[in-house]
């Protein structure tokens, strides 16, 4: 069969530019393919040429994004359907994050518009919650999968559309439209069989070589932050890939995709020490620069040392908040002193790292939200990123939200066609904070990012930027042309 796995159009009709490709759709193509299936990912959010990476501000750009995403003649629609028509597949899946609803569901529509006895299924983080929601909103799609599909695939595709209009579907994750609510769960997949996405797969062919270079050594976190949805989607329990496995796959992009540099897409990069200085060993082996995503609670200078000797150039990790109480709230398990001496780790190190924050929580206060940019001037990162509050369904924070009448329970499809999806499922634009009535969230929004965003402009955080990206120019001279391009658009001050 020929299988044709789609990540939809999103940043894409706003000129936003993304990082990598569908890591999880080239996944499961690969895994595919194995079974003898004639499979590929369309990334239809992929746009080489787009230059605007100054995410801060993509709220004032949904709006454009709202009025592009409904007209059928649009060049990115136009384009779905001429890769329809070239591969012929004979069955779709569709892969769905809560901000890209409202393109999912287009998305459905164009493809039933041009084929209508194909298959459509979604799956994906927003799938796993939103099943019957899903269903309801798009009557072209004739299934959810919710779950890991990998050991599904066979079945899953041997499907005709007919075979959904049963009563019950006997696979595990399947959920139909005459039976919303029974389903079997699929279970977990063991990733230590689960073949590396193979990057042939892709559609594409122009990802930059640093874009290729995308690698996920496990599955799962096993911390329960209220306000992610990994251990909704991972479930809590964390699956880990063999480290002779990572190596092979590295030294596989090395050496015939030419990359130079690898991003661990893990939750928590060092969450077991020895682990992680084994994959250490393998990078500096193969000579390659890495980033990851990790804990403050989960490293130490020795770590650190070696991570920095071994090729490391970035660490990014979650602080979220400069209060104590939003801390618990959210269930951080972390307080603002571990944070600071993992600051202070960083600094010493040398590596060039990022701290993540977020405001408009539920019941923050205005003096809540100063203390988080004070702390955030305090540990000094050599980046800060302040993002807003967005709910997502499933996770422990929605449902307490939902209780306290901050958010609804469900959208229509013209809510999701209509609402700025920075605001998705918030029942008031104040989003449960206690503001004065003089402040508005969107307002204080505003003027976090300003601050945030001046601060990230000092000459200092600009040339270790600078230093960290140096690298990867020397391997990659396009990247150089193509990063001063963005810098250009991101350097303005945001008023």
């Amino acid at each position: 069969m020929r299988l044709l796995f789609i990540d939809p159009p999103f940043y894409r009709f706003m000129g936003y530019y993304t990082r990598y490709f569908p890591y999880g759709l080239a996944s499961l193509a690969t895994s595919a393919r194995q079974m003898g299936h004639d499979s590929w990912v369309y990334d239809a959010d992929h746009d080489p040429s787009a230059a605007n990476v100054d995410y801060q501000r993509l709220y004032q750009a949904y709006p454009s994004y709202l009025s592009a995403v409904q007209r059928r003649n649009h060049p990115i629609w136009v384009e779905l359907k001429e890769t329809i028509d070239r591969l012929k597949p004979d069955w779709i899946g569709i892969t769905a994050l809560t901000a890209k609803t409202a393109s999912v569901l287009q998305t459905a529509t164009v493809i039933r518009a041009c084929a209508p006895d194909i298959p459509i299924i979604v799956g994906g983080p927003h799938a796993v919650v939103r099943a019957r929601e899903l269903l309801e909103n798009a009557p072209e799609l004739d299934a959810v999968f919710i779950g890991e599909a990998e050991e599904c695939l066979n079945r899953l595709t041997s499907l005709s559309r007919p075979d959904f209009d049963r009563p019950s579907v006997d696979i595990p994750g399947v959920v139909t439209r005459l039976s919303p609510e029974q389903y079997s769960e699929a279970s977990p997949v063991d990733v230590t069989a689960v073949p590396a996405p193979s990057r042939d797969v892709l559609l594409h062919t122009d990802y930059a070589r640093e874009d290729l270079g995308l690698v996920m050594t496990a599955r799962g976190c096993p911390f329960s932050c209220t306000y992610c949805f990994s251990r909704g989607l991972w479930r809590k329990r964390v699956r880990m890939r063999s480290v002779d496995d990572i190596g092979e796959e590295m030294e596989h992009l090395r050496t015939t995709y030419a990359v130079r540099h690898i991003t661990f897409k893990d939750d928590v990069f060092t969450m077991n020490s020895e682990r992680t200085t084994a994959i250490c060993n393998i990078l500096k082996e193969l000579s390659l620069s890495w980033d990851c995503v990790t804990r403050v609670d989960t490293f130490d200078p020795e770590l650190l040392s070696i991570m920095k000797e071994s090729g490391c150039t970035g660490i990014k990790i979650g602080v979220e908040t400069g209060s104590e109480r939003l801390m618990k709230t959210i269930d951080r398990r972390l307080d603002k002193d571990t944070i600071r001496q993992a600051a202070s780790w960083l600094r010493k190190s040398g590596i060039h790292w990022t701290a993540y924050f977020m405001m408009g929580l539920p019941g923050e206060s205005l003096e809540e939200t100063e203390e988080t940019y004070r702390f955030m001037k305090e540990i000094a990162p050599d980046f800060a990123s302040l993002s807003g509050y967005e709910a997502f369904p499933g996770t422990a924070l929605f449902k307490a939200a939902l209780k306290e009448g901050v958010v609804v329970e469900n959208m229509s499809r013209h809510d999701f066609f209509t609402i700025n999806p920075h605001d998705y499922y918030f029942r008031s634009e104040d989003r449960g904070m206690r503001l004065p009535q003089s402040v508005t969230f969107r307002d204080l929004e505003t003027k976090m990012q300003y601050l945030f965003h001046m601060y990230n402009r000092s000459p200092r955080r600009l040339g270790k930027r600078l230093k960290e990206r140096y690298m990867l120019w020397r391997n990659e001279p396009g990247l150089m042309r193509r990063d001063i391009s963005r810098f250009r658009r991101w350097i303005l001050p945001k008023r």
